[in-house]
């Protein structure tokens, strides 16, 4: 039987784990790069959530 700490900490490392899985990460960091690019003016934006869009959210729809 586990205790409460013990179900707390899972629940933490679960949602940790959620959170820091590779399409989560790939979808920040393409947008991030976008940002950057773009010396950190908007215009860079729509290009790394296009990337972003290609690269972590159709192939995770499509189940590739």
């Amino acid at each position: 039987m586990t205790t409460a700490p013990q179900r707390s900490a899972a629940a933490a490392a679960r949602a940790v784990t959620d959170a820091l899985q590779p399409r989560n990460v790939l979808l920040a960091g393409m947008t991030a790069v976008g940002w950057a690019a773009a010396d950190g003016h908007g215009s860079g934006l729509p290009w790394g959530l296009l990337g972003a869009l290609c690269a972590g959210i159709v192939p995770a729809v499509l189940g590739l």
